[in-house]
């Protein structure tokens, strides 16, 4: 494993370390937009249409194309005809093509001699096993609902069964380049009233055992060093991992004595946990 010395984050290869520090150095974003700036050229976008015209013309010739009224090869960038008078002759012939009366009757009889033969598929609701007159899994809304609730139930004794074996390894895979709507709103109400304000983003929590070896990865949304003190931002999936939850917290404290402050989502909307975290805010800055 290979570890920032800036932001104290894990990368399994050298070469995502190598990436992730670039994000760091301000010349590195400053070149980037001088980039995008030269794509957004009038000679770029001359090149890009020529380079686009080149393709197409590469994939018309490698089909050779011929009339399909005279045969006669046609020239860039003709497909079907190579002039008027033929694609009347070929749209002519075309409608002498349209469907009769007759014809439709044909194909309806022999379409219900076929359906005649095959059984008719029956679909049961999976929940009350009631006979469904149309292709569906549930017979109401109130079957729908009872699934959900067994579908959670399980997902719930499924964690507690993996936290008490030690199969559960934390947030250490998750992905997170990709910042939720919570988390993106609190950086830019920090950013508006706090600036000065010295935080960690994501902050890596490593839970080691009596031997040193290391059990599993944690991360706190917002860790603020002076006061030893974390902020998590729980979304409405967290409704369903309340335990985990306050055994994670127990473990970090045990570990490193970090106190953390829950807020879920409906009390971040509502802001009913604003002046708790201002008090925390302004403590951090003093």
């Amino acid at each position: 494993m290979f570890n920032c010395n800036l932001c104290d984050r894990e990368f399994k290869s050298k070469k995502s370390l190598t990436c992730h520090r670039n994000h760091h150095n301000p010349e590195y974003h400053i070149k980037t937009l001088k980039g995008s700036a030269a794509l957004k050229t009038k000679k770029a976008e001359q090149t890009r249409k020529q380079n686009r015209e080149n393709k197409k013309f590469l994939k018309w010739s490698s089909k050779n194309y011929h009339c399909i009224t005279c045969n006669t090869k046609l020239i860039y960038p003709q497909v079907k005809t190579c002039s008027e008078e033929c694609y009347k002759i070929y749209r002519s012939k075309a409608n002498s093509r349209i469907m009769t009366d007759e014809r439709r009757n044909s194909i309806k009889l022999g379409m219900e001699r076929y359906n005649k033969t095959l059984p008719k598929k029956q679909y049961f609701c999976k929940i009350c096993n009631n006979v469904l007159l149309k292709k569906a899994t549930y017979c109401s809304d109130k079957c729908k609902s009872i699934s959900k609730k067994i579908e959670s139930e399980k997902m719930s004794k499924a964690l507690k069964l993996a936290f008490i074996e030690g199969r559960h390894k934390g947030n250490e895979y998750r992905n997170r380049k990709n910042k939720s709507f919570l988390e993106r709103s609190f950086i830019d109400y920090l950013n508006e009233y706090y600036p000065t304000l010295n935080y960690a983003f994501n902050k890596t929590i490593k839970i080691v055992d009596e031997n040193g070896k290391r059990i599993r990865n944690f991360y706190i949304d917002f860790y603020f060093p002076k006061q030893n003190l974390g902020i998590e931002l729980d979304g409405k999936q967290h409704k369903n991992s309340k335990e985990y939850d306050q055994e994670r917290d127990r473990l970090i404290f045990d570990a490193y004595q970090i106190k953390i402050i829950r807020i879920s989502y409906e009390e971040f909307i509502n802001k009913t946990k604003k002046d708790l975290v201002d008090e925390i805010l302004k403590k951090e800055i003093e």
